[in-house]
């Protein structure tokens, strides 16, 4: 029984719920070999059921102090998640929102995910008003560590794939590691702001839903 609730919660929360431990035994919350691999034969809407999504964390303001705003790009197909391509930079809000359009305009995803608060909250309603992204609100609940435990389980139950090689997938995997003690955080905070949304909507089965709704 004990076996089954560690598959099913993952082993960071079991260790805290069960084990009275705030990690597992392995430090962090979040281990590599729990992510599968792809290699470069993938071919996202090879397959009817193909979607692509697009998971945006803004930072509030420009500055080499402050966060990079980052976009994850996913392919879901049957029940997986494939990370197809992440975009990290600092920007401020113009080139922000430029750099949201270029890269809708490069992967056409059905949905493009954007916390719905600071800098994104204005940007939800900028390119809502014009119409040239399917822009989806997210609401977060928690924090960071809430919402990234949230999600562990599916990375440890196999579902979420990353590539074999990637430009972007050493730094990526650096800060994977690092969570929650690491310097930065916001690849992860895409990361989960998707596989959240996905597990809540994608996964409940058919949805109907209004890219207008605020």
């Amino acid at each position: 029984m004990l076996e089954e609730l560690q598959r099913s919660l993952g082993s960071f929360t079991f260790a805290a719920q069960y084990q009275q431990e705030p990690v597992p035994p392995g430090g962090n919350m979040f281990d590599l070999t729990w992510f599968r691999r792809y290699g470069e034969g993938l071919s996202p809407g090879a397959y009817g059921g193909d979607e692509i999504y697009q998971s945006w964390d803004t930072a509030s303001k420009a500055g080499e102090l402050s966060d990079c705003s980052v976009c994850t790009t996913w392919l879901v197909r049957d029940r997986a998640y494939y990370l197809l391509d992440v975009f990290r930079d600092r920007l401020g809000y113009p080139n922000l929102r430029r750099k949201v359009v270029e890269m809708n305009a490069r992967w056409r995803p059905n949905g493009v995910l954007i916390e719905d608060k600071a800098s994104g909250e204005h940007l939800i309603q900028d390119l809502r008003h014009t119409g040239e992204v399917s822009a989806i609100a997210v609401q977060p609940q928690g924090d960071k560590v809430v919402r990234a435990s949230s999600i562990a389980a599916v990375i440890e139950g196999g579902r979420v794939l990353l590539p074999e090689h990637a430009a972007w997938l050493g730094e990526f995997e650096k800060e994977i590691l690092a969570f929650p003690h690491g310097r930065h955080d916001d690849q992860v905070d895409s990361m989960s702001q998707f596989l959240i949304w996905a597990r809540d909507d994608l996964d409940a089965g058919p949805r109907i839903r209004s890219f207008d709704d605020d």
